[in-house]
């Protein structure tokens, strides 16, 4: 899904609960929250999120699915675990439809969340999320975890994962600040 169309099936749940007298609430993080607040993310898989009211949420989905050849958990609750054990849940309001209300994480609290999942799936995501964010060391993404999650419960693979990345950032960094100049017949290369 793309950000059109993550925006195209939220509305139609908001018709589909209005049209039932009811006013979701829906909060989403992932990469679905990555493409509609930072644009970063062009495509997802599935939203992310904590919703209320959940059975008749979840069933229109269901009926969603079908009706646009989507899988059955395009929109469904995993992320919970996550929510549930953050010490602070940091969102915003992003839309209010008829018959949904939809707001999505802050990118400090994904990047908290990601790095405190450590998937090998994430890792692409922590590195958008790090660029966005203008973080330029391991600490410095440690001390945004440690505001959302007990520090304790942090995995080792999070640190190797964010060594990791900022060792390839300084790489890349220091190997931008080469510029390939040619004089006579040879080649050198200057630091900028």
């Amino acid at each position: 899904m793309n950000r059109q169309e993550i925006i195209k099936y939220l509305t139609e749940l908001s018709d589909r609960l209005s049209s039932k007298g009811l006013v979701g609430h829906l909060y989403i993080y992932d990469g679905a929250c990555m493409a509609l607040t930072l644009k970063a993310k062009e495509i997802t898989n599935d939203i992310d999120s904590v919703f209320e009211p959940t059975d008749i949420i979840y069933a229109e989905s269901l009926d969603m699915s079908d009706k646009y050849s989507l899988r059955k958990d395009w929109l469904n609750n995993a992320v919970i675990k996550y929510v549930k054990e953050s010490k602070l849940n940091d969102i915003s309001l992003y839309l209010t439809l008829p018959g949904l209300v939809v707001s999505c994480a802050s990118p400090e609290f994904m990047l908290a969340m990601k790095c405190y999942a450590a998937r090998d799936s994430d890792i692409d995501d922590i590195i958008i999320l790090i660029n966005s964010l203008g973080l330029k060391s391991s600490e410095k993404v440690f001390d945004l975890i440690d505001k959302y999650y007990d520090f304790s419960l942090i995995p080792f693979k999070t640190k190797i994962i964010l060594d990791e990345i900022f060792r390839q950032l300084d790489f890349l960094s220091t190997k931008s600040r080469f510029n390939r100049i040619s004089g006579g017949g040879g080649k050198s290369w200057i630091l900028n």
